[in-house]
């Protein structure tokens, strides 16, 4: 036995001599851990991941024998395989933004508590535990009731009601105060500071240290703290703050503007105001006025609409047309163009215009600088494309927060991808583009077939071969070919060839390790990033 032992012993140390060799997806690129999975009888291995910088850490789970337990990339076994799952691995939930140096298992039906480095802090005796703050505070939920321990099982708080909030809100004072003989009222600004104005109406609305009440006749003045007068008096239906010592006033249908201290700014005479952080754009007879932010007219023209203000640049519509002027009038594009629209840019490398005539789209700036050719039936940038999306739509609330790295491009009914400098990567000849839930992989449609494009270097990665669009599943990609189903992988290896199942679903269980479940068989299966996968459970009735 002894002799044993210390064979077994030799052959794990053999293993933890070298780490295994992995790609940047965590996969390991030879035959050695093939040869340590059929030594130590293993059915599935996921890939390998950081779990911790320092002291660096990049562990694998592994199944066996039905019991997940923790491999490290030098072969070692971490855990044993004992597990019925093992949470908190990952950069997920409350610790998304650090490495948790502790572990959720779950152990025959109930859960407890493991060291990275696998030591057992909580047995797993509990029906319940759960992340409250990174991993030094955990929700245990044993018997029906909840406490708040530390990771060492310690008693922190107890949680009476499910829906209780756990830390009561303290009162807070009033921002509105009455005196007692009703003469002022003393309020609170934003940054806390404490004001008292004479009661000389019903309050409507507090600007820091200015205030606009309603008289007895419902009409809206304006009083300021800091004068301590009324600035604006009461003769206007509403009042309201558009920007800093500037207020917005109407009566009726009519509005114009007054200043902190009821000059008048715009005279009480258009029929709309708008506002954005260049200036104001003025309605009245079914024409436009454009003015700076001192209220001063930037034009002498009056204009039919608009698509655009900021401080970049105006687009401007006059008769009919549309062009560019910058924030001190000056004409930079001529009113030469059918359309003009600007798509959200934050993600962009710099603000693009996207201007159309002849019933062709080309892209320009504010300098009013043409980059493309007036040939195109439409211009996307993919910074505002959901991924996973079903069609190519710029989402308005859909933002990447990812730089922009192309622009799709139709002419006629196909489309093609120009780079940031507008110059073509791929020639409009594809039926349809798509973005998939990982970055750098784009589905694409060619001869009515469709399959997979490396968006870093534009080459293939699985051939246009499939009658749907690839659907991404954690890593792989569902792909439908005469009404079969198959998972592929990224480089378009089959992990379940066509035809096996009919319908499925592949959910994570860590990186590059599945569950697949077909839930017309009521049946799943463990399926590994080598192909590697454990025999079907059926599901009890």
């Amino acid at each position: 036995m002894k002799r044993y032992l210390f064979l077994v012993f030799i052959v794990q140390l053999s293993f933890a001599q070298q780490p295994f060799p992995i790609n940047r997806y965590g996969e390991v690129t030879d035959r050695s851990l093939d040869k340590l999975i059929k030594k130590r009888g293993y059915e599935v291995v996921s890939a390998f991941d950081t779990v911790s910088k320092t002291p660096l850490m990049i562990y694998a789970q592994y199944l066996k024998g039905g019991k997940f337990g923790i491999l490290n990339v030098n072969g070692v076994e971490v855990t044993g395989a004992v597990y019925d799952k093992i949470v908190g691995l990952e950069l997920l939930g409350a610790n998304k933004f650090k490495y948790p140096s502790k572990y959720i298992v779950k152990e025959n039906g109930k859960y407890g508590l493991i060291q990275n480095t696998g030591k057992q802090l909580l047995p797993s005796t509990l029906d319940g535990l759960s992340y409250k703050e990174g991993d030094s505070l955990f929700v245990l939920t044993n018997n029906n009731s909840r406490t708040i321990v530390n990771a060492s099982g310690q008693f922190v708080k107890q949680v009476t009601d499910y829906n209780q909030e756990e830390t009561p809100r303290k009162a807070t004072k009033p921002n509105k105060i009455l005196s007692d003989d009703g003469k002022t009222y003393n309020l609170r600004t934003y940054s806390g500071k404490e004001i008292t104005v004479p009661n000389i109406g019903a309050v409507v609305q507090q600007y820091e240290e200015t205030v606009t009440f309603k008289d007895e006749k419902n009409k809206v003045g304006l009083y300021s703290a800091k004068a301590q007068k009324l600035v604006v008096p009461f003769i206007y239906d509403g009042v309201e703050l558009v920007s800093k010592g500037h207020y917005k006033v109407w009566q009726g249908n009519l509005y114009g503007v007054v200043d902190s201290i009821g000059q008048v700014k715009l005279p009480l005479k258009y029929e709309f105001l708008g506002f954005t952080s260049g200036g104001t754009y003025a309605y009245r007879d079914k024409k436009y006025t454009i003015f700076d932010k001192n209220y001063l007219p930037l034009s002498d023209l009056a204009f039919d609409g608009y698509s655009y203000l900021g401080l970049k640049g105006l687009i401007l519509k006059y008769n009919g047309k549309y062009g560019i002027l910058d924030t001190i009038g000056k004409v930079i594009a001529p009113f030469e163009y059918d359309m003009m629209s600007v798509p959200q840019d934050h993600d962009l490398p710099f603000t693009i215009v996207l201007a159309s005539k002849g019933g062709k789209y080309g892209v320009m700036d504010f300098s009013g600088k043409v980059y493309t050719a007036f040939k195109y039936d439409e211009v996307l940038p993919e910074s505002l494309l959901f991924s996973d999306s079903i069609i190519m739509v710029a989402e308005p609330m859909g933002i990447s927060n990812q730089p922009n790295r192309f622009h799709f491009v139709k002419i006629g009914a196909k489309y093609g991808l120009l780079d940031n400098d507008f110059k073509m990567i791929l020639p409009a000849e594809y039926d349809y583009f798509l973005k998939c839930g990982e970055r750098n992989v784009l589905r694409a449609k060619k001869g009515g077939k469709w399959g997979l494009i490396d968006a870093r270097n534009f080459k293939i990665l699985i051939p246009f071969i499939y009658d749907i669009q690839p659907e991404y599943k954690n890593g792989n990609y569902w792909v439908t070919k005469d009404k079969q189903y198959g998972l592929v992988n990224r480089t378009g290896k089959y992990l379940i060839p066509l035809g096996e199942l009919n319908n499925f679903n592949s959910d994570k269980t860590y990186k590059g390790l599945w569950q697949v479940s077909n839930y017309l068989e009521r049946s799943s299966f463990y399926l590994d990033y080598a192909g590697r996968r454990t025999s079907k459970v059926f599901w009890k009735q």
